[in-house]
């Protein structure tokens, strides 16, 4: 649930003080989800604010060596943590739609955190596509395998080649489709946003009397994707 959702719901009443033990499920749900779009759009306001403020270097002063050491210092938190929400803050400065949906409250903390290891204004809006449509541990899974390319080594530190992605497909009798696929990091982020789509229009058109009915589909077609899947 995004910021923006929230605010069209017209649902300021969930910030009334009200005692959780006597919400119902459903209320209680839509404030959880509530509030942790809230506690998003905050962190993107907060890392906007220690971006400025590494730019204005006006945390320096007498034993402070970094912007992480005052923050920990200031702030009470961890210094691994604000080394992180250092890189991160920094790193949002050149990517302009991770920002955005960060903001927004569309991407959480923990998906922006992995996307900012491996995002370049090139590849945003494919990450952007890839993080809306995975759990986080997915993004941090795609995140870990794209930088192994980007290194060109495995976690054995053994040289590897780029992956090269390929499928295969088959009607089946009852006319349902297999396939089977083996997508580089990238052409996996293409192809979740693409099936994200396609669930949407599937439910948007599930009624429609035009469309061919599903025993119309011929078993007799199957193939197999031996280029580069795109």
């Amino acid at each position: 649930m995004s910021v923006t959702a929230l605010r069209a719901e017209g649902v300021s009443s969930m910030f009334d003080g009200a005692d959780p033990a006597s919400l119902s499920d459903e209320v209680l749900e839509v404030r959880v989800l509530g509030y942790a779009a809230q506690i998003t759009a905050l962190t993107a306001e907060f890392l906007s604010l220690v971006a400025e403020l590494d730019e204005r270097e006006s945390w320096r002063g007498p034993g402070i060596h970094s912007l992480a050491q005052w923050l920990s210092w200031k702030a009470g938190i961890s210094q691994r943590t604000a080394h992180e929400q250092v890189r991160v803050a920094k790193s949002l400065r050149e990517l302009p739609l991770i920002r955005e949906a960060f903001g927004a409250g569309r991407l959480t903390y923990s998906k922006v955190r992995a996307l900012t290891r491996v995002a370049t204004p090139l590849r945003e809006q494919e990450l952007v596509n890839l993080a809306l449509s995975c759990t986080a541990s997915q993004v941090e899974k795609a995140v870990r395998a794209m930088r192994q390319i980007d290194r060109g080594h495995n976690e054995k530190g053994e040289l590897v080649a780029p992956v090269e992605s390929w499928g295969r497909w088959k009607w089946n009798v009852d006319g349902s489709l297999s396939v089977s696929l083996t997508l580089s990091p990238l052409d996996g982020a293409r192809f979740l946003a693409g099936a994200v789509r396609a669930e949407y229009e599937r439910a948007r058109t599930a009624d429609d009397g035009d469309l061919p009915a599903r025993e119309s589909v011929s078993a007799e077609h199957s193939g197999r994707v031996g280029d580069r899947v795109r």
